[in-house]
């Protein structure tokens, strides 16, 4: 809800919605009000982009500009999250007042969100390691896009893509992983105490990981044997149960 409070404005986002309140009501003050909402809106939704420019252009139509000015108070519904960009439709409700049943205004909201992008400039293979020749950075319009682009090439570079990806394609960041210290099927040095005794024996990893995760391997020695451990390096795997 947005309250008057002196010369400023309070404003306090409820359930991913915008509700305003105001003691009175002009079409330039509620047009200026919704613009900055969806703005602030936009740039959280495609703040991984980085170097955003957003512009909202508020439609009114005829028939709810002399009604709209005469009011005490109307609410104002923003969209759920990521609905923002392109076309929208934001519901104005209004207040019944002398003798005239509430009703809902329809607005429509053109919102253009321009940034930096990245996609494929080749088809890419999954486990591919993202180099400088395989993305190309774009500017345009993201509004239509998924929230979760990259803007910028550093932080694809150097990382593996989980999934096949076409040439011309947006690169996003669920799209991307850093590179695994240990693949699956990769031959790996296993550590465990027996008896006491600090063992370092062949095993093989059933997953991928990095420094610090937990995988399952399975003994060379004993393929009915599988342990579970946490990755030391990308050679080694010390055992932290026995399954």
């Amino acid at each position: 809800m947005i309250r008057r409070v002196g010369v400023g404005v309070a404003i306090l986002f409820i359930s991913l919605s915008l509700a305003r309140l105001l003691d009175a009501v002009s079409v330039a003050e509620l047009r200026s009000q919704l613009v900055s909402g969806i703005t602030r809106r936009a740039m959280d939704e495609f703040a991984s982009y980085g170097n955003v420019i957003v512009s909202v252009d508020v439609a009114v139509p005829d028939q709810w500009r002399s009604r709209i000015e005469t009011l005490p108070t109307v609410d104002i519904r923003l969209p759920e999250a990521g609905k923002v960009g392109g076309r929208i439709v934001v519901p104005v409700r209004i207040p019944a007042v002398n003798g005239r049943p509430a009703d809902t205004a329809k607005l429509l909201v053109t919102t253009t969100v321009v940034a930096d992008y990245i996609v494929a400039a080749k088809d890419l293979s999954q486990g591919h390691i993202i180099t400088s020749q395989d993305v190309v950075t774009r500017r345009g319009d993201i509004s239509t896009f998924t929230s979760h682009g990259v803007g910028v090439v550093d932080r694809v570079l150097n990382r593996e893509l989980k999934i096949p990806l076409g040439n011309g394609n947006l690169v996003t960041t669920l799209m991307i992983r850093d590179v695994p210290d240990i693949h699956r099927g990769d031959t790996v040095w296993v550590d465990y105490r027996n008896s006491g005794i600090l063992l370092k024996v062949p095993g093989e990893s059933l997953s991928d990981g990095q420094r610090g995760d937990k995988v399952r391997v399975r003994l060379k020695l004993d393929s009915h044997k599988v342990l579970e451990g946490k990755i030391v390096d990308s050679s080694t795997v010390r055992i932290i149960a026995a399954h």
